[in-house]
């Protein structure tokens, strides 16, 4: 088929039209402009789980876009089923699966800090825009947390641009870099994925 209908009119005459046209406003400001390059890959599945067995409990994850590491991250923790968690100035921790159902109480950055030391349960807990936060008088969480006795109980990751940990914690913290290419596409070769 050549892209046309070719049906009967009511008269018997064969009618030719599109099957399907389209009309584009190129110099209407209220059409949208679509980006044709994909989206980048800032946190691969490789990232995630060197996230997940990291041998330290205390990571930073510098990025340029935090809120598209973010969304990445929550795609590839609720395909594994991991417990992970994140959290936001005055919004609190909440389950990726679910941002809306927040912990009460966790709004600020001590208190958060408070209720991770506290649970016993495992569980990656990410922090968006804790830059601003962190004050001298959390590093006592932050050490009480890094050294604790399972290093696979919780993770505490901060993901932002540019983050930097307090100097007594410096040695506690293992660093992760998100920049993933836009350019770089897997391709099938010999039964294996290739970049």
């Amino acid at each position: 088929m050549n892209g046309y209908d070719r049906r009967s009119s009511c008269a018997g005459q064969r009618e030719t039209r599109p099957i399907c046209s389209f009309r584009i406003l190129v110099d209407d400001p209220f059409t949208p402009v679509i980006d044709a390059a994909p989206p980048s890959v800032l946190v691969t599945p490789k990232l995630f789980e060197s996230l997940l067995f990291a041998d330290k409990n205390l990571i930073v994850m510098s990025t340029s876009e935090p809120s598209v590491a973010l969304s990445q991250l929550r795609q590839l923790a609720m395909r594994g089923g991991q417990a992970v968690y994140v959290w936001e100035p005055q919004l609190g921790i909440a389950p990726m699966r679910d941002v809306t159902a927040r912990i009460a109480g966790t709004e600020r950055l001590g208190d958060a800090l408070r209720h991770i030391h506290r649970s016993r349960h495992f569980g990656i807990y990410v922090f968006m825009r804790a830059e601003r936060e962190l004050r001298a008088e959390h590093t006592g969480l932050l050490q009480a947390i890094s050294d604790g006795d399972n290093p696979a109980a919780r993770k505490l990751a901060f993901l932002g641009s540019s983050f930097n940990m307090p100097a007594d914690l410096v040695d506690s913290v293992e660093y992760l870099r998100c920049n993933g290419s836009s350019t770089a596409r897997l391709r099938l070769r010999d039964g294996k994925w290739l970049r």
